[in-house]
C-alpha cells in the first residue's frame, strides 16, 4: 500500500459483508488473518510483524493517550522524523481526540485490571492472563 493509500486507511469505513478483512491499526499497521492466524502487517510493505518483537496498542477510552501521543509527536518533530510519520500522527491525534470529546468514553488506564470496563461499577478482580500483577517501585 502506498504512503497516501495508508494515510487514507485509517479513515476507511470498516467492511460491510461478512469475510475477513484486515482491521486497521494506526495507518502503518493492520492485523488480518494469514495461514489461519492473526498477524500484525506493516500495512505499506506487507512485512510481518515478527512475533518475538513487542508492540504496544492502547484503546481510545485511555485517558492519557492522547497526552502521550501528543508528546510522541514532539519527540518525532525533534528527531527529524518525515512528512509521512508526521501526517500519520497527525490523524491518529484527530481521532483520538474526537473519542476524548465524550469523557464518559474515558479511563484510567489499569483501572479495572484486566477485567471488563463499566464506568457504573468499581473495577473487579484482575484478568486471570496477568496473574495478580503488581507495580514495581
Amino acid at each position: 500500500m502506498k504512503e497516501k493509500d495508508a494515510l487514507a486507511a485509517i479513515d476507511a469505513p470498516a467492511a460491510e459483508d461478512h469475510t475477513i478483512a484486515p482491521r486497521v491499526i494506526d495507518g502503518k499497521f493492520h492485523a488480518e488473518v494469514r495461514d489461519s492466524r492473526v498477524v500484525i502487517v506493516k500495512t505499506s510493505s506487507g512485512e510481518i510483524v515478527p512475533e518475538d518483537e513487542p508492540l504496544w496498542l492502547t484503546r481510545g477510552r485511555d485517558r492519557l493517550m492522547l497526552p502521550t501521543q501528543e508528546h510522541y509527536k514532539k519527540l518525532c518533530i525533534a528527531d527529524g522524523c518525515n512528512d509521512f510519520q508526521l501526517g500519520l500522527l497527525d490523524k491518529v491525534i484527530e481521532k483520538f481526540a474526537a473519542y476524548a470529546s465524550d469523557p464518559s468514553r474515558m479511563k484510567q488506564p489499569g483501572i479495572t485490571r484486566g477485567a471488563a470496563w463499566n464506568p457504573l461499577e468499581p473495577a473487579s478482580a484482575p484478568h486471570e492472563f496477568f496473574g495478580d500483577v503488581q507495580r514495581k517501585p
